[in-house]
């Protein structure tokens, strides 16, 4: 005969076991060096029962938990009960046992009362988020993306990329920021860095700089943004001075993606006796070229996993070879540059839409109020309804870009109202999700808040 529990009491037992799993979250909070987990808390954390069902979790990020169950069976069953003792932990990222993807770090720890086994408790993260290489970021260790053919999705066959159109290229872009517009961020910056190689450089030059790039799975950085000088290029302050068969740099550039870990530099820098566009250049060179130097690491809102640094220049030597299309080029360069990869900028941009829009119709099929779930509420299906027309239109005009540089037909009027629409749509509808998700927002708990960041 089975224990009779008043209602009372299961809400005490209940919101103690949820208690229970939030301050398992928070411990791991306060002992992460990853800046994803201590303030993105993206991590979940859950109680299970001795069959490894959930029976409470944490409010961190629920989503991580779709495979966590099915793990957490599979795990009971190649460690039986009498297998694991007090103390014991079990860590596992096997995507074969229900793991989300590689990437995901899964512990279990069986739970005793009176010396018999009751339970488990368990933690889900990235693998990069709980201490990679580079603590906090994921930039140096997207092995994966680039074994699956993700990254450099700009290269040529004939210099060892994908050599696939710029449409799918799009595409692919879109999916991963879906899961993590930072990773997609680090994943495609060397596009940015590589386009003026593949504008403007000779034959030796692309195969100098873009083989190992996209053979070799190394970084490549796009140096432009100065403290002085953003959209406005004609004012950059970096200077190129000609000394010979080489230049000599002097400056510093900020807001520089994935610099920390880039074997290559793309720099742009005036290289004429006066500010203006007919005098920038752009020079390509290893960044261990003696004198550069890798400064501080910017402390951003969002895109936590994509570092963003400065580069300072300090009589850094450059030989004239490494000058990419002639002297006076930059400008011209920088432009084009931009002009293909907005509508990626793009892409991400829709990715954090449609992940927003995905977050909200799921927690307000979960979320009852007035006894019914709020996806029922009309006032909430018109909000939903019109996030999904905001994405889908946004979506159109992101494919129609890539669609015209597939076709090398003009699309630079496409490419800039890709990029701007796309990012204000993922703006208005990741607003609206806030909506959706109301005070929960505040406390980090739900996935839908870092789209938002």
């Amino acid at each position: 005969m089975g224990v009779v529990i008043d209602q009372v009491t299961m809400q005490v037992v209940r919101y103690a076991l949820e208690q229970i799993a939030d301050e398992m979250g928070y411990t791991l909070v306060r002992t992460s060096r990853s800046t994803i987990i201590k303030e993105v808390m993206d991590i979940t954390c859950a109680i299970f029962d001795a069959q490894g069902h959930t029976i409470a979790q944490a409010h961190h990020a629920p989503m991580l938990l779709t495979g966590f169950e099915i793990t957490m069976v599979e795990l009971i069953k190649r460690f039986p009960p009498g297998t694991l003792q007090e103390g014991d932990v079990v860590i596992s990222n096997d995507p074969y046992l229900g793991g989300q993807h590689i990437m995901d770090i899964q512990t279990m720890a069986p739970v005793f009362f009176g010396g018999n086994l009751v339970g488990y408790v368990g933690a889900i993260a990235h693998q990069s988020d709980m201490g990679g290489a580079a603590p906090g970021g994921v930039a140096g260790g997207l092995t994966e993306i680039y074994q699956q053919g993700f990254t450099n999705l700009n290269i040529p066959e004939e210099y060892g990329g994908s050599g696939i159109d710029p449409l799918t290229a799009l595409i692919i872009t879109e999916e991963i920021a879906r899961g993590c517009s930072a990773v997609a961020t680090s994943s495609s910056c060397n596009s940015l860095a590589t386009y003026p190689i593949l504008i403007g450089g000779n034959e030796e030059q692309k195969q100098r700089f873009l083989r190992p790039i996209a053979e070799e799975g190394l970084y490549a950085s796009f140096c432009l943004t100065e403290p002085g000088a953003g959209s406005d290029v004609a004012s950059l302050s970096t200077i190129a001075r000609k000394d010979g068969n080489k230049y000599i740099i002097n400056g510093r550039k900020q807001f520089i993606t994935s610099a920390n870990v880039a074997s290559f530099l793309t720099v742009f820098c005036q290289s004429g006796t006066a500010k203006g566009h007919s005098t920038i250049s752009t020079l390509v060179f290893e960044s261990n070229t003696p004198g550069v130097t890798i400064g501080r690491k910017e402390r951003k809102m969002g895109l936590r996993a994509s570092t963003t640094c400065e580069v300072i220049f300090e009589d850094v030597e450059v030989l004239v070879e490494n000058l990419i299309s002639g002297e006076g080029a930059g400008f011209k360069l920088a432009m084009e540059t931009l002009n293909k990869a907005r509508p990626t900028t793009g892409a991400m941009a829709l990715g954090i839409a449609q992940a927003a829009l995905e977050a909200s119709v799921n927690y307000a099929k979960e979320r009852i109020q007035f006894g019914k779930p709020i996806v029922q509420q009309q006032a909430v299906q018109m909000i939903l309804a019109d996030m999904a027309m905001k994405v889908e239109t946004a979506r159109l005009l992101v494919y129609k870009a890539g669609y015209l540089m597939a076709k090398g037909l003009p699309y630079t009027k496409e490419s800039a109202m890709s990029k701007c629409y796309a990012a204000d749509i993922a703006m208005e509808v990741s607003t609206d999700a806030v909506q959706i998700f109301k005070r929960v927002w505040l406390y980090k708990r739900l996935p839908g808040r870092k789209v938002y960041a």
